[in-house]
């Protein structure tokens, strides 16, 4: 959920950032989580479950509350994820966009201080049985690019999407829409990827949460 970016010199300096619906920012830099306005208690869970998934919904994180923390590629961000594949990601608390997620859930900015690659822990699955994915989306409305693009791939196959933020079309302005995708497991352990299709030095991306995954 980037609001503004400072340059970084040698040594940096972890700021409180009010954006323009007066959120506090947090972040973690270089392993260390920096925060500012967290919630001690960990995130909402999604009502109907997260099915094979473990972590889907993150409930089993802290809450950041009205701010976030960056997470680099290499770092840990919940417990049935991988650590970051590629480039960063805000993972943001339940308030942090000023209007909840969905029954408040915590959500992730998959541009962080770059397009970021996220993938779940494998997951027991049965050779040329299919499966459902969901998830809810929108996307992060404080800057460019206009269109943010995203992939949901498993086992070779994905699917991709758009998200228009004009006219006001985005997170901070309570907009989700809940996405489902179908595919087909070709062995006993498969692994959901999340890629932002976004430049690779943007700051704000698409916003994904309460993943499921679930038996056809």
């Amino acid at each position: 959920m980037s609001r503004f970016f400072a340059p970084f010199a040698a040594l940096f300096v972890a700021v409180a950032i009010l954006g323009s619906s007066a959120q506090a920012c947090a972040g973690q830099i270089g392993g260390r989580h920096i925060f500012a306005g967290a919630n001690k208690h960990d995130c909402p869970t999604w009502p109907t479950g997260t099915g094979i998934l473990k972590d889907g919904d993150f409930h089993r994180q802290v809450n950041p509350g009205r701010g976030y923390y960056e997470y680099w590629r290499g770092s840990v961000f919940a417990a049935g994820w991988q650590p970051v594949k590629r480039g960063s990601i805000d993972f943001n608390g339940s308030t942090g966009w000023g209007s909840q997620p969905p029954n408040g859930v915590c959500t992730i900015d998959m541009d962080g201080l770059s397009a970021g690659t996220i993938r779940t822990k494998p997951f027991a699955t049965t050779p040329s049985a299919g499966y459902t994915a969901t998830f809810i989306l929108s996307g992060n409305g404080f800057c460019p690019p206009q269109i943010k693009g995203l992939r949901i791939s498993a086992t070779g196959q994905s699917q991709e999407y758009t998200w228009d933020i004009s006219g006001g079309n985005d997170a901070s302005n309570g907009v989700w829409v809940a996405e489902t995708w179908g595919f087909t497991a070709v062995s006993t352990s498969t692994s959901l990827t999340v890629q932002s299709l976004d430049p690779k030095q943007s700051h704000c991306g698409p916003v994904v949460g309460a993943f499921a995954v679930t038996p056809d």
